[in-house]
């Protein structure tokens, strides 16, 4: 799970957009000279909003097959004597099982971590984008 090198360059220059001139020390600039710019930017938001969906939906699967390896391990403690259970990429526990639950938790938090991330900085982008467009249409027209 990963954003590929074009996604997350794409990302890198969804913060680089902005509402000025374009010029050799602006290439971003939406403003005068920027209309060609849209036309990236829009790809860009897509192409890493696409990859962000993507990256949540993994990680959402991951969280669930973590949840459903710790409630099946519960199972089989409840139901009687167990020799080995493993959770996740936990250590393997035998014997008298007590599960510890901590790496379990970390890896969620993790992976949590990355999806509010990469969300936040997919809203951030799209809130950018939507501001320099108001800001084209108001200087330029429609």
């Amino acid at each position: 799970m990963a954003f590929t090198p074009e996604e997350a360059a794409a990302g890198t220059r969804l913060g680089l957009y902005n509402i000025g001139k374009v010029s050799p020390t602006n290439p971003y600039g939406l403003g005068q000279g920027g209309q060609r710019n849209y036309i990236s930017a829009a790809d860009d938001l897509s192409l890493f909003g696409s990859a962000v969906v993507r990256e949540t939906q993994a990680l959402l699967a991951l969280v669930q097959d973590l949840t459903d390896q710790a409630q099946l391990a519960a199972l089989l403690v409840e139901g009687g004597p167990v020799s080995t259970v493993q959770v996740g990429d936990g250590p393997i526990q035998s014997g008298a099982v007590k599960i510890d639950l901590s790496a379990l938790s970390a890896q969620v938090n993790t992976a949590l971590q990355q999806v509010q991330t990469a969300q936040a900085n997919l809203v951030a982008a799209q809130a950018g984008l939507l501001d320099d467009a108001i800001s084209y249409n108001r200087a330029f027209g429609a």
